[in-house]
């Protein structure tokens, strides 16, 4: 493949299921990031919708406390954005300090959120280890700090997430604590909706690959990224639209596949909760953050 090149496939395979199937498949997670035999899963109920309704009632009965304090309305990049609860680690500074400092606060304000319900951080972390078999941990920073398990996004009308792929945090200075953790081959992207919007916020995934090569000789990662709807027009692409339910999780290859979350419509928000996730370097356990 030319340095020009971007690597594609015919098709992409997801496979969609219950939570209580989980068990059928111990090496998921193995198959989506070594073997490449699939490219996602759509997880069907593994949150409960009474304790989602639970959780969103909490979060928009909040003071100034809790998730309000790491609430990031992202208002200096426009009205198209996403806004967050929480950091996410991507565009860090490389000591990490208000990242660490966010997560904090967000692991004790979750826990809150999922009182007397399914805990979120045990949740996810029973679903991932029936996938893989392996012990799964959030990681830890270099003087004990926690990273965060996930993180809160919300998207009201007309408020998008444009093309990005999730390998691309491999070149920024953010990653470089985790890199000694990780096994950095591949990572993916997992979230769980909590609301759902009228119309649009589905998650688009394209057959187009990320080429690390063809970004770092781009001298400009940033502008390389910003670019990427050009690259997308000029190029033979197939996408998956998936619009999951409120509680179904969905896990894809988000570090290998661009991806996007169209336009939401209506006056219904778009929220989720997630994350990335991918093999310790011993691949002897699952390590997952945001």
């Amino acid at each position: 493949m030319s340095n020009n090149a971007v690597s594609t496939k015919s098709a992409l395979n997801f496979l969609d299921i219950n939570v209580t199937e989980v068990n059928n498949y111990p090496t998921a997670i193995q198959d989506i990031i070594i073997d490449r035999r699939f490219d996602g899963m759509i997880i069907r109920g593994v949150l409960p919708l009474d304790s989602i309704e639970r959780v969103i009632r909490r979060l928009e009965d909040e003071d100034e406390g809790g998730m309000k304090l790491i609430f990031n309305k992202n208002e200096e990049f426009g009205t198209k954005v996403a806004q967050i609860y929480g950091h996410v680690i991507v565009g860090q500074s490389p000591d990490l300090k208000d990242y660490f400092a966010s997560s904090a606060i967000f692991r004790q304000a979750c826990r809150a959120l999922f009182q007397g319900n399914p805990d979120f951080e045990e949740r996810v972390e029973s679903v991932f280890h029936s996938l893989c078999g392996l012990p799964v941990e959030i990681p830890t920073g270099p003087e004990g700090q926690s990273y965060t398990p996930a993180t809160l996004r919300l998207l009201t009308e007309g408020r998008e997430i444009t093309v990005h792929v999730g390998n691309d945090f491999l070149l920024m200075p953010a990653s470089e604590h985790l890199k000694t953790l990780l096994d950095f081959s591949d990572q993916l992207s997992y979230f769980i909706p909590l609301s759902v919007p009228q119309a649009g916020g589905e998650l688009v995934v394209y057959n187009l690959e990320w080429n690390p090569e063809q970004a770092e000789q781009s001298g400009d990662l940033h502008k390389y990224m910003n670019d990427a709807d050009s690259r997308f027009q000029s190029q033979q692409s197939q996408s998956v639209a998936f619009a999951p339910g409120p509680g179904d999780m969905i896990l894809f290859n988000g570090g290998r596949y661009y991806h996007r979350v169209n336009q939401v419509i209506g006056n219904s928000p778009r929220r989720t909760i997630g994350g990335f996730l991918a093999f310790s370097k011993e691949r002897n356990k699952i390590y997952y953050w945001s």
